[in-house]
């Protein structure tokens, strides 16, 4: 984003001041994670309330950063570059394959947001049965 976008936190009202101008925004959790880039080539309003409308974003989506541009699809795809150098090469969260900028090799699918983290288990052996115990009272 432009080095004059902030965080705008998403409440009562804020979606209604957003502009009609075509450019790019910023989707953040709570503590500002970045989850969705988008682009908006009519208006960005229109775009951020079709992308806040998405599942994965409804619960998670708690600030925005809107940039306005000549070029929506080419500062989007600076953005995740920038994105993707900071986070080795992942995508956001809930980034939808078949971004601008991106080739067949870099696809790949978006994490889940909210699910479990992918990769090998903490519980690598089954866990094993209860035993169980019976206790006789002395009388």
């Amino acid at each position: 984003m432009g080095r004059t976008a902030e965080w705008i936190p998403i409440g009562p009202g804020a979606l209604e001041e957003l502009p009609e101008l075509p450019g790019v925004f910023v989707v953040g959790s709570l503590v500002r994670n970045v989850l969705l880039v988008g682009s908006a080539s009519e208006g960005i309003r229109a775009a951020v309330r079709a992308a806040l409308d998405r599942p994965e974003l409804r619960g998670q989506a708690r600030s925005l950063k809107v940039e306005p541009s000549d070029d929506p699809p080419g500062r989007m795809a600076e953005i995740l570059s920038a994105y993707r150098d900071a986070h080795d090469g992942a995508l956001p969260p809930a980034q939808p394959l078949g971004n601008p900028g991106d080739s067949a090799e870099e696809r790949r699918p978006p994490l889940r947001v909210g699910g479990p983290r992918p990769g090998p288990s903490r519980y690598t052996e089954p866990t094993p049965a209860p035993v169980l115990v019976r206790i006789r009272s002395v009388g």
